[in-house]
This record gives C-alpha cells, sequence and structure tokens, in this order.
C-alpha cells in the first residue's frame, strides 16, 4: 500500500511518524529519516556499508525484508532504493484456494 502514495504523502507520514520507522541490519540498527515511494533516507553517518538484506520496523513491529542498495548521499543523508520489498508474512501462504469469506 505505501508504495501507491505520492512522494508528498509518503513525506507528510514520515514526518508524522518520525523517530518510528527505523531499519536493522543483523544487530545494527538505524533510525529512518523518512520513506520514499522507492526507499528510505538515513543520515549518512549511519549508511556506511548498509546494503543487501535489511528489515524494516515500525516502532517495534517487524513490518518488511528488503533487499536494498545505496543511491548515493545528498546534503548529509543516504538514499536508498528497495529492489525487493516483501511484507512479514505471519503465517505460510497457502497453497489451495481459499473460499472468500460470505456474509451472514
Amino acid at each position: 500500500m505505501l508504495e501507491e502514495l505520492s512522494d508528498e504523502i509518503h513525506q507528510a507520514l514520515s514526518k508524522a511518524r518520525h523517530g518510528q520507522w527505523r531499519v536493522q541490519m543483523g544487530k545494527a540498527s538505524f533510525p529512518i529519516l523518512r520513506l520514499t515511494g522507492r526507499g528510505f533516507v538515513l543520515a549518512a553517518e549511519d549508511a556506511p556499508g548498509l546494503r543487501g538484506f535489511v528489515d524494516l520496523y515500525d516502532g517495534q513491529r517487524h513490518m518488511f525484508n528488503c533487499l536494498v542498495v545505496a543511491c548515493g548521499i545528498q546534503h548529509g543523508e543516504a538514499v536508498f532504493e528497495y529492489k525487493r520489498k516483501s511484507p512479514l508474512m505471519t503465517a505460510p501462504p497457502a497453497d489451495f484456494e481459499q473460499d472468500a469469506p460470505t456474509a451472514p
């Protein structure tokens, strides 16, 4: 759903939720300054060596598993883009088609 929103909405949501989103790689965790339509932005000093598979958290909630690449540093901020972004699965995927719920 987040990727369907415009950049302006992403920025407004990121400002409203500042400090809640974070990226984790192994045991290292870094606060996300803002989310973009195609990735996220960190402070440049937090970014060295960050690439590959990472996890995105909203507070303590594990939200996404991602494969990210660094796109560059601009004005002291490191910009990253998703190569893959998968929502966290709470149950294994069904290997059969499930019937839609019916109204009572």
